[in-house]
């Protein structure tokens, strides 16, 4: 019989909940450490996704966030968390005011990732129908 060890779920749970007030500094800094501490849990990209966003378009240090976003990708997490974090990225094209990125990695969304919300969202994107 294999025992695993308990996770400690605390941090996510706070950055979570910092998030949702609006202490968007404070849920980043909680959501670090929890990614690092357990780099192969099931939701330390989604924490690390999470963390990316609200750099970007919460902080507006969208450059800073990218950097994250294209870390989440990197680590190939599940196709839905990696395409919310290409989601992410397209916003903060947006943000600065590179329609072209943002639309080129939109329309990618609606072929390479039909039918997930992140396509569904890519989609009214590029019908002009975006807001966040």
């Amino acid at each position: 019989k294999i025992m695993l060890p308990d996770i400690d779920m605390t941090l996510f749970k706070e950055a979570w909940q910092a998030e949702v007030s609006g202490k968007y500094a404070d849920a980043n800094s909680l959501s670090s450490p929890f990614y690092t501490k357990y780099p192969r849990h099931r939701m330390a990209s989604y924490a690390m996704y999470r963390e990316g966003y609200v750099t970007q378009l919460r902080l507006r240090k969208v450059a800073d966030g990218r950097k994250i976003l294209e870390n989440v990708i990197a680590r190939k997490p599940d196709a839905e968390i990696r395409s919310e974090a290409y989601v992410g990225m397209a916003l903060g094209y947006k943000a600065e005011g590179d329609a072209a990125k943002a639309s080129g990695i939109f329309q990618m969304l609606t072929e390479q990732y039909a039918g997930t919300t992140a396509a569904e969202f890519a989609s009214e994107c590029l019908e002009g129908k975006c807001s966040f």
